[in-house]
C-alpha cells in the first residue's frame, strides 16, 4: 500500500476513535481519503477489463467463422 494511503487511513481511524473533530479537520481527512482512492486502481477494474477483452476475442472468432460459413453456402 502506498504511503499516502496509509497516512489517510490512519488519520481516519484516529478520528473515528476520538469521535470529536472540527469541521475543517474532517474536511481535510475526507480530501485525503478521496485523493488516496484516486491513486490506487481497484483490482476489479483490471479483472473487468480483461474479461471484456476476452469476450471481444471470442465474439470476433465466432463472427469470423460464421461469416466464412455463410460464404460457403
Amino acid at each position: 500500500m502506498k504511503e499516502s494511503i496509509k497516512i489517510a487511513v490512519s488519520e481516519a481511524q484516529r478520528v473515528l476513535r476520538e469521535q470529536h473533530v472540527t469541521g475543517a479537520e474532517a474536511q481535510s481527512i475526507i480530501d485525503g481519503l478521496t485523493a488516496a482512492s484516486k491513486e490506487a486502481s481497484p483490482w476489479w477494474v483490471i479483472v473487468l477489463k480483461t474479461l471484456a477483452y476476452l469476450i471481444g476475442l471470442l465474439l470476433a472468432g465466432y463472427g469470423t467463422s460464421a461469416a466464412a460459413q455463410t460464404l460457403l453456402m
